[in-house]
């Protein structure tokens, strides 16, 4: 899905049932300034996200059908290394499917761990802009850092290397065994 992301506005409102009926595919992209929720857990507005939705329906034995959508999303974004306090580059990936009900209160009676898929509540008036935030958020990673991130040298302090490395006994002091030693200095 390389594209450049086409600026959408957000609310994103879509008849998910007709979406499913149909079998439609919608695709697009959203400018992650335009996405606030996301944009505040990032270092930097920048950049977007490409998405893509299908919808689908699905007979069922009994004569019913269900209604499903997927949803994929790509994009880059950036975040905050918690290592070195600079920009870490983050790839967003999102591939999931989600039945379709028709109201909350069902959807939150048959959404269990055990599903295959999320169980959402459908309609008319379906904010597919919201769903599209919300999974990208949730695709972001608890903490962000580099794979190889070497924690900056303060600009006027000489390069510690490796000859300044604690030895191994110095590494393994006791911090109960020095609070001991300060509470004999105090008697």
């Amino acid at each position: 899905m390389e594209k450049s992301p086409d600026t959408h506005r957000l609310p994103l409102i879509v008849d998910s049932r007709e979406l499913a009926r149909t079998g439609r595919a919608l695709e697009g992209g959203f400018a992650v300034r335009s996405l606030e929720r996301l944009a505040s857990l990032l270092s930097r507005d920048e950049g977007g996200l490409v998405w893509r939705v299908r919808g689908e329906r699905r007979q069922r034995a009994d004569g019913g059908h269900d209604d499903f959508l997927h949803l994929d999303i790509d994009g880059r974004v950036a975040m905050q290394c918690v290592r070195c306090l600079g920009e870490a580059p983050v790839a967003i990936h999102v591939d999931r499917g989600f039945r379709l009900v028709g109201s909350e209160a069902q959807a939150a009676r048959e959404d269990t761990e055990e599903s295959e898929f999320d169980v959402l509540a459908g309609g008319a008036r379906f904010d597919l802009g919201e769903l599209i935030e919300d999974e990208a958020i949730m695709a972001l990673p608890p903490i962000a850092r580099h794979e190889n991130c070497a924690l900056p040298v303060e600009a006027g302090s000489p390069d510690p290397g490796p000859a300044a490395a604690p030895s191994p006994d110095e590494a393994r002091i006791n911090p109960f065994a020095a609070l001991a030693e300060l509470k004999k200095r105090d008697r």
